[in-house]
């Protein structure tokens, strides 16, 4: 009796592990959740009752560990970090000592210096530490970076980024500097920035306007009052052509994101969230001069035909990151480019306090967490007289 041909060997899942789930579970569930490709084995949060919550909506019976070194001393081939940005940088630098390839939230720290630390003790372990950027593996993302980089719309020489963040989205507890609208306006201008350097090129200066007393929660309009408001504006000149990023939050329950840019030779129109518009999303539309507007439509793949957008962003960067981590794929980011995001929000709250251009690269790292304070009129109390 003839022997039965055996199919092709599946590959065992990446075994990832998560420190930060009240965030993880908020962006990354969907693109988790029977995931054939990724099993979350691990999982730690500072509130154990996230972790506990969330083990079981996984499925996949993950370890809930006491902290970041206890789940550091799983059997890991990665870590997704999602804690509020100042316990990001701790909870980074004990998976890369223990030698497991890190994707972070953006920003990744809230000090320059210790962003360089961090970059640097990867580079000694030989690992790989990745920013969370979903946006560059959305596939209309990709189709208008194709677009640009084809010189379709000639010399690219300004981006229009408008995002509106809806006010009905849980925003985290934590404090002023690095937590609610404030950890947001930062993840906000860490993703418009990446996407504007791969169309523009590095930026040089900055100029922006920050309303910092939207991020006080005593100052969060209630009842009647409409929420509606400007959080940032953001101004970066970059070798080729500037960008102007602004940054609102919405009373829609629907995030509206949309990018203009203007070249020498035509325009280009992408919408990745309409808002409270009924206008068809995602959309890419690009009019060449002397030409009629055409419609864009990025390829997919069968199985991504169904996926949403967002949850297919997630999970092209969770694949990608996975791939990195066992050494299929490279990092799509060098150590400067890396930097650069940290660059552009710093510059931007110090531009506002000073109401000046920031010029970069920075040649020092401010203390972000004294600059808000500042800005919000937040002074430390001096310490008693002597008697």
């Amino acid at each position: 009796m003839s022997a039965i041909p055996e199919g092709p060997e599946v590959p065992a899942p990446f075994r990832l592990g998560v420190i930060g789930c009240e965030q993880a579970r908020l962006r990354y569930h969907a693109a988790l959740h029977g995931n054939q490709r990724i099993k979350v084995v691990a999982i730690t949060d500072p509130d154990e009752r996230y972790a506990k919550v969330w083990a079981r909506e996984l499925g996949t019976k993950p370890t809930v560990a006491a902290d970041a070194a206890d789940l550091s001393a799983q059997s890991l081939q990665g870590v997704l970090v999602c804690l509020p940005i100042e316990q990001r940088a701790e909870a980074i630098a004990e998976a890369l000592r223990a030698d497991l390839p890190v994707l972070a939230e953006v920003p990744v720290a809230d000090n320059l210096t210790v962003l360089d630390d961090l970059y640097a003790l990867a580079a000694s372990h030989n690992v790989p530490l990745l920013p969370a950027l979903p946006r560059r593996f959305d596939p209309y993302v990709i189709k208008a970076t194709e677009i640009v980089s084809a010189g379709m719309l000639g010399t690219v020489q300004h981006t229009r980024c408008s995002w509106a963040y809806p006010v009905e989205i849980p925003v985290p507890d934590a404090d002023t500097i690095s937590g609610g609208w404030s950890a947001i306006v930062q993840s906000m201008a860490c993703q418009t920035a990446d996407l504007v350097d791969m169309w523009h090129g590095e930026p040089f200066t900055v100029s922006a306007d920050v309303d910092v007393s939207l991020f006080r929660k005593k100052d969060q309009p209630v009842g009647r009052r409409k929420p509606d408001a400007t959080l940032a504006t953001i101004i970066t000149a970059h070798t080729c052509g500037q960008a102007t990023h602004q940054l609102m939050r919405t009373r829609s329950v629907r995030p509206d994101e949309r990018y203009h840019l203007t070249g020498s030779k035509g325009q280009l129109e992408l919408t990745l969230n309409a808002g409270p518009t009924s206008n068809p999303a995602p959309a890419l539309v690009i009019q060449i001069a002397g030409e009629p507007a055409v419609t864009v439509k990025p390829e997919f793949e069968t199985a991504e035909r169904r996926i949403p957008l967002p949850t297919l962003r997630a999970l092209r960067m969770l694949n990608n990151f996975s791939d990195c981590a066992v050494g299929l794929a490279k990092p799509q980011h060098t150590a400067r480019q890396f930097r650069v995001l940290l660059e552009v929000v710093h510059a931007t709250f110090i531009s506002t306090l000073e109401s000046s251009k920031v010029n970069l690269p920075l040649l020092r790292s401010p203390d972000l967490d004294a600059v808000i304070r500042t800005m919000l009129g937040d002074f430390k109390a001096l310490p008693p007289a002597p008697h």
